[in-house]
């Protein structure tokens, strides 16, 4: 594809392009910033060579993006959370993430589900990456599919990613499954089943002190104790989990939360 005012120049057959003509340390227009959307989209990973930029620059250029997330399977940057550091190293090769997943997952969150999908279930079927990570594949395929109200295959995804902790002992994602599971069994009536997998999300969460998970799962599981006119206990569940964080307030997580709170007040 042709751009006016970026060049992408592909690296790889599959994917990957290297993209010049701009400098990130420097404000965008929505035209340069629309193209290099686009030179995303057409590549699937896209590297910028030769940028000096500050941490404020990177947040900057990475915020036009859309909301920026914390991944919590690799060790951020020190001078912010949001900042992933990427360097080759001999001693680390064998533990790459699959770049499809954080495809899938950016797709997911533009709400571009069947792309997601689409992408995520590719990159299971590879071969790329090491294996530890498949249970983050999974869950964002599970996620994927519960968006787009697909209760009994993202059950399914949920069950494969189990599986594949069981395989790897890479339990950092079991929270998220647990929830999923539980969110969807909820979706389809199953409400026992569900809050059992709700509160199993909350227990894993709160034993690897994985706070995220913990108020997610504690949402969900407020949201489902409210609809059953459970409304003290569901906001004596929240509360204290809302309350512990001291900044973020305007992730989604932590706004849904404090609109169930308000809700349940």
């Amino acid at each position: 594809m042709n751009y006016n005012t970026i060049s992408a120049q592909r690296i790889a057959g599959a994917l990957g392009a290297e993209i010049a003509g701009v400098d990130l340390s420097r404000p965008l227009s929505d035209e340069v910033i629309g193209e290099i959307r686009q030179a995303l989209l057409d590549h699937q990973v896209i590297f910028f060579r030769d940028q000096h930029l500050t941490s404020e620059q990177h947040l900057a250029f990475g915020g036009r993006f859309g909301e920026l997330q914390i991944h919590d399977f690799v060790e951020p940057a020190e001078e912010d959370q949001h900042i992933l550091e990427v360097r080759k190293e001999e001693q680390r090769l064998g533990f790459v993430m699959e770049p499809r997943f954080l495809r899938g997952a950016a797709l997911s969150a533009h709400g571009a589900f069947d792309e997601a999908v689409a992408c995520l279930r590719e990159a299971l079927a590879g071969g790329l990456g090491a294996r530890t990570f498949r249970p983050y594949g999974f869950t964002r395929l599970a996620e994927a599919l519960a968006s787009q109200g697909q209760h009994r295959a993202a059950i399914a995804a949920v069950k494969e990613g189990m599986g594949a902790q069981e395989e790897t002992a890479a339990l950092r994602w079991g929270a998220e499954l647990h929830r999923l599971e539980g969110v969807e069994l909820v979706g389809l009536n199953r409400l026992e089943e569900g809050q059992k997998a709700l509160e199993e999300a909350l227990r894993v969460a709160r034993g690897q002190q994985a706070k995220a998970y913990e108020l997610r799962a504690a949402t969900n599981l407020a949201q489902l104790w409210g609809e059953q006119g459970r409304r003290a206990e569901a906001r004596d569940l929240l509360a204290p989990v809302y309350g512990w964080f001291t900044e973020g307030f305007d992730t989604s997580d932590l706004k849904g939360a404090k609109a169930l709170l308000d809700e349940l007040a």
